[in-house]
């Protein structure tokens, strides 16, 4: 897998945890309920954004493999 990619997933995982811990502390003011669902969606949205940049690099690799 290319240096960058990494660099760039990495990057991007860190983002996810920082807005997952952002929407936990959120849980605990019930008056904010709108803006954690908001929040979690957007999480759920940045997660398969990250789940398919890992999957086509992976896939990418395995067809230089092949090749």
């Amino acid at each position: 897998m290319d240096h960058r990619k990494l660099s760039n997933i990495a990057k991007t995982l860190e983002i996810v945890k920082t807005d997952m811990i952002y929407a936990i502390q959120m849980i605990d003011d019930e008056k904010r309920h709108p803006v954690i669902m908001q929040q979690i969606s957007q999480i759920h949205s940045k997660l398969i954004r990250v789940e398919q940049m890992i999957l086509e690099d992976f896939t990418e690799n395995d067809l230089l493999r092949i090749r």
